[in-house]
């Protein structure tokens, strides 16, 4: 019950994404599938992911039933990065980084790994 409190207060206080911006979204990576492909265009201009070489640390929640697991590792697949990696958290789609299990995990993952990365 706490973890749908939780969740339903985070999206009943979000702010709204213009409408264009969603659609932009859903034609481009999920009917064209462009971010897959390694490209995506952004405003003017084409983002081209094989030119991304800085680290990279993604994630993926458990239950997440928006992107699949093997969805969200496919990032590491269409970088030039070599310092990359991927997590498996608990939490659905928003709850890897705003769910109660949040702060143990994907919180305290990301803050070592900037930890180990930083001067």
């Amino acid at each position: 019950m706490k973890v749908h409190t939780t969740m339903q207060k985070w999206f009943d206080e979000m702010v709204d994404y213009p409408g264009e911006t969603i659609k932009g979204m859903v034609v481009h990576m999920a009917l064209n599938n462009d971010m897959a492909r390694g490209r995506l265009r952004l405003g003017g201009e084409k983002a081209t992911f094989d030119r991304i070489d800085c680290a990279i640390l993604a994630f993926a929640g458990e239950s997440d039933r928006i992107v699949s697991i093997p969805s969200a590792h496919k990032v590491l697949d269409i970088v030039a990065s070599q310092d990359r990696e991927f997590c498996v958290v608990p939490g659905g789609h928003a709850g890897v980084f705003a769910g109660a299990a949040a702060p143990e995990n994907a919180w305290r993952i990301s803050a070592d790994w900037l930890s180990t990365r930083s001067n």
